[in-house]
């Protein structure tokens, strides 16, 4: 049949299986009421190695917004108008009727627990021709709405208290450079200008300056060499996309940042956190992965068609990806500066293929629905981001030092020596004292800093239990940092997760070694300095502690400790090495490794049993060790009195 699509006659067919569905009726009123768990409406069976291989139109838009699995499930077109909460908790928003593609499963529970896969590449809805389109999706315009974006500005601004917050700019900011976008020349103007900033991905061009925020930048323009002509497109782009949104200055690292003033650039170098956080808000270049990309919508870039399918009686219309899975499968995601960039931002734009995206700390919208989360459940599905560390990817550790340290580490950094300046911004907005990127404790705690190091100490590589079976997950290589303490997880390239044991007590003191003989004490450290963050003056730790002997197992998956006469102990508990590289270095089971007690502790639950953790070294020389990995004994639980007999030598070494 012919259907007439934006003025042209497009030819599309329909299988019988879709002509049967009467989408109108469905999503009236007067349609009988959709279960909590949602309502099939059509199986649609394994997705095709190529969507241009399926003849039924329709089944082509279904395919193209299916949730991705690691396998390929047999999948359907499910009908919700809300998911089902919790503990029967009441539903954040009114009902609204949309279709989700996800895996088809009669054992499955289709309720909050599949949140992220009901909207992980958008949904469909269908539209009456008499429907309030304000409501439901709307037709995304070839071109950027700037209207609509300078309405999510002006209303963030007077409605949203956490984004108005009155951020003052860091002192040592005498001025910034700018670009004015209207005479398109960089200028000096006081560091309380109004202005956007701009965050985006370099490239990977020969030299290795790309994606570094270092001091190592020198072939980058200074700030008399400005042309506009001459700029990459994205930061062009950027330009005419400031000057629709009515606003005159533009910041822009490349430019703003005067590569011939050492002390200028290393000063704001140092405070960028500060100026993307001062920033009215931050264009956010989600798209490509370089910065002759260009933004969709504003010049030479075209958007991506919005998935849409003609009906007699209205149309079925795609939202498009939600914010979360935009960002997800970028590149600009990827690299280690930009998180704290967009993180510190108060409101963020992000540019895509789509369409543009306002996020904040209080609300998200789009062009395709640019309503807020509370107004129904297409958008409470949608649109629930907030600008936080949940923004860039899930998991289940709460917002905050942990769950912005592991958004961060899932990034790379061309520059393995700028791991710490790429943070600073966050480790300083924490109320944790922290040691070469370690939380220690909150500033006027009451407690031992030798208990709080101990656990910032817990830091490890990915646990399989926070990998999901169905949803794909990226694999994560674990290597060594060079120029960084080992048992400090910036030593480490990969993911950094936590683990924490409330009752557990240290049995061991720390001292900072300044130098070759002097060793402050770590209270001591902090007493002497105000800031949150402590000196990186040197990477040795001075430990006083006990030491134990334990033999892994083949499979270096386990360890037992070991008695006097060397012989394995019949009971153990996990290990975790650091960096895969560690893992093959200790395969050899014969040798038996000294391990640090970190922790031990009577389980309060069961009196009769004990647990510990510990940290793996490795020798280096005959009074200094490196951290070679967690063994955890938490989860295993051992007889006290075994545990408390455990040969052990109570030595002072330095871990470096």
């Amino acid at each position: 049949m012919s259907v007439q699509v934006n003025g042209s006659h497009d030819e599309i067919t329909l299988c019988e299986a879709c002509e049967k569905i009467e989408f109108n009726l469905f999503f009236s009123k007067e349609h009988e009421v959709i279960p909590e768990t949602g309502k099939p409406l059509l199986s649609l069976g394994r997705p095709p190695k190529q969507l241009s291989k399926v003849d039924c139109s329709l089944c082509q838009l279904f395919f193209s917004v299916s949730t991705i699995y690691k396998r390929k499930y047999q999948q359907q077109v499910r009908l919700f108008d809300r998911i089902k909460q919790p503990d029967d908790r009441p539903s954040p928003a009114p009902p609204f009727p949309f279709m989700s593609v996800i895996r088809e499963n009669s054992r499955l529970q289709y309720d909050h627990r599949i949140q992220d896969e009901i909207g992980q590449r958008g949904v469909v809805v269908y539209r009456s021709p008499k429907e309030d389109k304000s409501r439901t999706i709307r037709d995304i315009k070839r071109s950027v709405d700037y209207e609509q974006v300078d309405s999510w500005i002006s209303s963030c601004r007077d409605y949203h208290t956490q984004c108005s917050r009155n951020t003052k700019p860091a002192h040592v900011l005498e001025y910034l450079n700018l670009i004015d976008c209207i005479d398109r020349v960089v200028v000096r103007r006081e560091p309380t200008e109004q202005y956007l900033a701009l965050s985006y991905v370099w490239g990977t061009p020969v030299n290795t300056e790309s994606q570094s925020r270092g001091l190592s930048r020198d072939s980058i323009n200074s700030t008399n060499t400005f042309s506009f002509d001459k700029a990459p497109l994205t930061i062009r782009d950027a330009i005419t996309a400031t000057r629709n949104l009515r606003r005159r200055y533009l910041w822009v690292d490349r430019y703003c940042i005067n590569q011939e003033q050492s002390y200028e650039k290393h000063v704001m170098l140092q405070n960028m956190d500060q100026i993307y956080e001062n920033a009215e808000a931050t264009i956010v270049a989600l798209y490509g992965d370089n910065d002759k990309a260009g933004l969709p919508g504003v010049s030479q870039v075209p958007r991506s068609r919005q998935r849409q399918f003609p009906l007699h009686n209205g149309d079925i219309i795609s939202s498009c990806p939600p914010i979360s899975n935009a960002i997800a499968n970028s590149t600009w995601v990827t690299r280690g500066w930009t998180y704290q960039e967009a993180r510190l931002s108060r409101r963020c734009f992000f540019f895509t293929e789509y369409q543009v995206y306002f996020v904040c700390a209080e609300a998200s919208q789009s062009e395709a629905l640019p309503t807020e989360s509370e107004s129904s459940w297409l958008a409470t599905v949608l649109n629930s981001s907030r600008l936080n560390a949940g923004l860039f990817g899930t998991s289940t550790i709460e917002e905050g030092l942990f769950r912005d340290r592991l958004m961060f580490t899932q990034r790379s950094l061309t520059r393995q020596s700028d791991v710490l300046d790429a943070f600073r911004g966050l480790l300083s907005r924490t109320s944790f004292i922290t040691l070469w990127g370690v939380p220690v404790m909150p500033r006027g705690a009451i407690m031992d800093p030798s208990l709080g190091l101990a656990l910032g100490l817990l830091w490890g590589r990915r646990p399989d239990s926070s990998v999901s079976r169905h949803v794909p997950s990226s694999e994560v290589v674990y290597k060594r940092r060079p120029g960084f303490p080992t048992w400090s997880w910036t030593s480490i390239e990969g993911e950094i997760h936590n683990d924490g044991y409330d009752e557990a007590s240290p049995v061991m003191s720390y001292y900072l070694r300044s130098s070759d003989t002097e060793e402050i004490p770590l209270h001591e450290v902090i007493r002497r300095h105000d800031s949150n963050i402590l000196p990186e003056q040197s990477p040795y730790l001075s430990v006083i502690g006990d030491i134990t002997k334990v033999r892994l197992s083949r499979d270096n998956e386990t360890f037992g400790f070991c008695g006097l006469d060397g012989q394995q102990l019949g009971f153990g508990g996990r290990a975790q090495f650091d960096t895969d590289e560690d893992i093959e270095q200790e395969s050899d089971v014969s040798q038996v490794s000294d391990a640090l007690i970190l922790f031990e502790w009577d389980n309060t639950q069961a009196e009769s049993k004990r647990q510990m953790v510990l940290m793996l070294l490795r020798w280096i020389g005959t009074n200094k060790a490196e951290r070679v990995g967690l063994l955890a004994f938490h989860r295993y639980q051992g007889n006290p009195n075994m545990l408390r007999s455990l040969p052990r030598t109570h030595r002072q070494f330095i871990l470096q």
